[in-house]
């Protein structure tokens, strides 16, 4: 056997040496013809179960073997059957044609530790507590107790459970996978022992009251039980009896011990504690003012009285009311600041713990109020009004503003304004605060209905007023701009928006008042002229001016001026001669708008004239080819055609005529009769005539040189 083996292995170690070499990859490779099959059970289950694997090829192998081999009885068989105890990944290995090839399988295993009580049925004490199981549960599983009601974890194996009556706990396990589970219960019996006093833990009793006795009642189950009290220090009626009366001298702990009739034991505990409260005595400073032996409203007072002893009451504290806003400080404080507002009493509640005083401190206050009429009233522009007040106690009476008013230092003054006004009165009261009122006299005009207008700039429109019912008006604002100031419906003219105001009287004698809007349409987003070549033109030559608009203003409403004289129609491009110098050349063009306003728009034409520059020397005949010829030269030739001369003479020193418009084009070539001109200096005189039919003469003398 042990030869049979060591063969095999020889002859598997060729095989991978010898595929190996002549393959890329290794040779034991899953091949898809070899599989495992399940033919009985499953590869998922809770321990002590078994699955049955077989063989599955398209070819018959020569051998076959099963690893791990010893799950199995024989690990060459084409079926085995298995119960492994935990999660194990089978291999197959299948022998043919001297190839081996390999499937796996895993197989997964659950285990579930059984459950184990720490007693099947046990009875214990209301209030007393039970570790359900033992141990701590296996690692991964689950577990779910039921009903889960006083458990310490509904969730956990080894949870804790304190009941309060008989209950029968179930508690289910399953494993990691959910593949083994575990059922079981326990009862647990509980035996009645309830015992409570019904008291706070703390209870406080005042010194200060009736009695100090205090009835420790308790609430306990089940009838038949024994008690007994602590201290035994004679505070107590009966120290063996559920609820005692216990007369209290000072703070003391009271414990009451119970015993059942099924020897279950409880335990309560209680504190009572007496208290006091000291006596108080109280202060208000400053004092009431000497004059009325009262204080003015807002008067800051604050009210002090005598501490209590942090170490004889440590919990007393504070309560003022009333809370209307008058207490500056928290009202809990011990002392507080007032404003003084209306004359009240400030009531202190003193509280430690059960007991409880009530002080009180009377701050008179001059009472602010002072009454006056009417209330805000709403009146026509100068309608009267009659104001008053009551006197009584008042001194010093002042009313502000004085304006509209009959008089300052009456109580009943008559108002009459124009316009919305506040009155105050301010006195002085009980000889010794000040106080004050005040009245609105709210003044209206009656609108009178105008709607706003839109117009052409310039162009006259009538205000249309519903007038009906009003009388005397009158208009203002730019009143210029407006055929009358004294009519309902007047002719307004304007360049841009403007407001009017309009009064008027209605039936009851109630000036009323009303605007109007006349607003102007606006300009084209576009409105402008291009003028070519620009806006500097020659004189005497034409230039070209288009109008430029957006929206686009049809032909047939264009007309074209220049210097005020209509030139063209109808056009959009007109061509105007430049005759004006300088900046003399206006140029309009007159446009009705999509709102069918006139439109104006203008630009300002340069027109350029020759300037002209005359030699002083010239040398005919010289060798050098300049300045042969004596003749005026025009600097800014290039925007002209013509040399613009109409008659140019020249004479000698002795009065003789030299030249005399023989080509002027060219200028004197410094001859006289044909022959040559002597040097010297000769005089001239040129006259030149401008392309808008101005003229200009140019005289002087000029040198000849040979």
């Amino acid at each position: 056997m042990i030869k049979h083996i060591f063969t095999s292995i020889i002859w598997l170690s060729v095989i991978a040496l010898i595929f190996s070499i002549s393959l890329t990859e290794g040779i034991a490779q899953t091949n898809p013809d070899v599989e495992i099959l399940v033919t009985e059970g499953d590869t998922s289950f809770c321990i002590g179960e078994s699955v049955t694997l077989a063989v599955s090829s398209s070819e018959t192998p020569d051998s076959v073997r099963w690893n791990p081999e010893e799950l199995f009885a024989d690990p060459t068989a084409l079926e085995v059957t298995i119960t492994p105890e935990q999660t194990t990944e089978v291999v197959l290995e299948f022998f043919a044609d001297d190839s081996i090839y390999t499937a796996s399988q895993t197989i997964i295993v659950d285990d579930l530790s059984p459950l184990e009580f720490t007693t099947r049925d046990t009875t214990i004490c209301q209030g007393e507590s039970l570790q359900l199981t033992i141990g701590m549960g296996d690692p991964g599983a689950t577990y779910a107790w039921t009903p889960n009601e006083d458990l310490s974890d509904s969730s956990a194996y080894d949870a804790i459970a304190t009941p309060q009556s008989t209950i029968t706990y179930y508690l289910f396990a399953e494993s990691e996978n959910g593949l083994c589970t575990e059922f079981d219960s326990v009862e647990v019996e509980v035996l009645p022992n309830q015992l409570g006093i019904q008291l706070d833990d703390i209870h406080y009793v005042c010194l200060d009251t009736p009695t100090t006795e205090v009835v420790l009642q308790t609430n306990f189950n089940p009838p038949g039980s024994t008690f007994e009290w602590q201290p035994n220090d004679g505070s107590l009626d009966d120290r063996f009896i559920a609820s005692p009366t216990a007369t209290i001298d000072f703070s003391t702990r009271y414990t009451v011990h119970m015993v059942t009739p099924d020897g279950c034991e409880s335990r309560d505990t209680v504190v009572v504690r007496l208290d006091s409260l000291p006596q108080f005595e109280y202060v208000v400073v400053p004092e009431p003012r000497e004059e009325c032996n009262k204080y003015c409203p807002g008067d800051f007072i604050t009210i002090f009285s005598n501490p209590a002893n942090p170490e004889n009451f440590p919990d007393i504290n504070y309560q003022w009311s009333p809370e209307d806003g008058s207490i500056q400080d928290d009202i809990t404080n011990q002392n507080i600041s007032i404003e003084a507002s209306v004359p009240q009493y400030y009531i202190r509640t003193n509280m430690n713990n059960a007991c409880e005083s009530v002080d009180s401190i009377f701050i008179d206050v001059v009472e602010p109020d002072l009454p006056i009429t009417p209330s805000d009233t709403v009146v026509c522009a100068n309608e009267p009004v009659q104001i008053e007040i009551d006197p009584t106690d008042l001194t010093d009476i002042e009313w502000s503003p004085a304006e509209g008013l009959s008089c300052t230092d009456c109580p009943n003054p008559i108002a009459i304004t124009d316009e919305t006004t506040t009155y105050t009165v301010e006195a002085t009261k009980e000889e010794c605060c000040p106080v004050s009122a005040s009245v609105t006299i709210n003044v209206v005009y009656p609108p009178i209905p105008i709607e706003d207008l839109v117009a052409c700039p310039g162009d006259p429109i009538q205000i249309f007023v519903d007038s009906e019912g009003f009388s005397d008006p009158s208009w203002s604002g730019p009143v210029d701009m407006l055929s009358c100031t004294d009519c309902f419906e007047p002719f307004a003219t304007v360049n841009t928006t403007t407001t009017f105001q309009l009064t008027a009287f209605d039936e009851e004698g109630c000036e009323s008042r009303g605007n109007v809007v006349v607003d102007v349409f606006p300009l084209p987003d576009q409105l402008e002229i291009e003028a070519s070549p620009g806006n500097e033109i020659p004189i005497g030559t034409i230039g070209e001016f288009e109008l430029l608009s957006f929206p686009t203003v049809p032909v047939d409403d264009i007309v074209w001026l220049y210097n005020d004289e209509v030139v063209a129609e109808g056009v959009r491009t007109a061509q105007i001669e430049i005759v004006e110098e300088d900046a003399n050349n206006v140029i309009t063009a007159v446009v009705l708008d999509e709102n069918g306003c006139e439109r104006i728009v203008t630009i300002n034409i340069s027109g350029i004239e020759p300037v002209f520059e005359v030699p002083n020397v010239f040398t005919p005949g010289g060798q050098q080819e300049v300045n042969q010829y004596f003749r005026p030269v025009v600097t800014n030739a290039e925007l002209f055609d013509g040399s613009f001369i109409s008659d140019f003479k020249v004479w000698n020193r002795w009065g003789q005529l030299v030249y005399n418009n023989d080509d002027n084009d060219t200028g004197w070539d410094g001859r006289q009769n044909g022959s040559q001109a002597p040097p010297d200096v000769y005089v001239y005189v040129i006259e030149i005539s401008l392309p808008n039919g101005d003229t200009r003469t140019l005289k002087g003398d000029v040198t000849l040189l040979r």
